[in-house]
């Protein structure tokens, strides 16, 4: 696992808004859709796979301090394709470890992560034999990594951080979520919201010098020292 070091949470924010606003509005965010598993890009529909999937993406490729998000933010459009390519060769997410509370039923984010490197896990309410995808556009291995790494739990459960940390070994560089506290309807459950005391579980799973990332209207941001 990667030590992120001199991490500055202001630095952090301004690039992965840049990316966001390079790589989102142009064709090169296109080249995700590889990795997505649904035949779509990322943050291309409304419900699994939304605007704040991109989001995480860029966020946690900003955290990577790969010399190449510079190249990215610097470059003219025309030439970022090649540069996400060398990030997916690179794997300029290797080293870090990434957990994505309430993955939902597509989880993209978690997907594009580990093509770009990262050890990523998922925690739901759902079994991963819920996730779909679409096997012409997902690779086997891809899937086998996808069911091992994931982890059925209600997040408002008794002792819930101690049972992901046994699953997970903990550890984690960025804990993050997705509009985790509106809530969310399954087919098969009923309506389900988070605790409380979400990001007091979500800290506690973190390593020294990381981040959890809490993606919704209003951002939120909280490092552990």
């Amino acid at each position: 696992m990667r030590t992120l070091y001199n991490i500055n949470i202001e630095e952090i924010k301004r690039k992965s808004l840049q990316l966001f606003g390079k790589m989102h509005t142009s064709s090169s965010v296109s080249y995700f859709s590889e990795f997505t598993g649904c035949n779509s890009s990322i943050g291309e529909n409304f419900r699994f796979n939304t605007i704040a999937t991109a989001k995480q993406l860029f966020f946690a490729i900003a955290l990577s301090q790969s010399p190449l998000v510079d190249n990215i933010i610097d470059n003219p459009d025309e030439n970022i394709k090649e540069i996400v390519d060398e990030m997916h060769t690179s794997k300029s997410l290797k080293g870090i470890k990434i957990l994505d509370l309430g993955c939902g039923k597509i989880p993209v984010f978690a997907r594009c992560s580990r093509e770009l490197g990262a050890e990523v896990y998922t925690i739901d309410v759902i079994d991963a034999e819920e996730f779909l995808f679409f096997n012409e556009c997902f690779p086997p291995l891809q899937r086998q990594i996808e069911i091992k790494n994931h982890f059925k739990i209600d997040l408002k459960i008794e002792n819930v951080a101690e049972k992901i940390i046994r699953f997970s070994k903990g550890h984690f560089n960025l804990v993050t979520s997705s509009f985790l506290e509106s809530g969310s309807f399954y087919e098969s459950h009923k309506f389900i919201c988070p605790p409380f005391n979400i990001d007091e579980i979500a800290l506690s799973l973190l390593s020294q010098n990381s981040i959890y990332y809490k993606c919704s209207i209003l951002d939120k941001i909280c490092i552990k020292n």
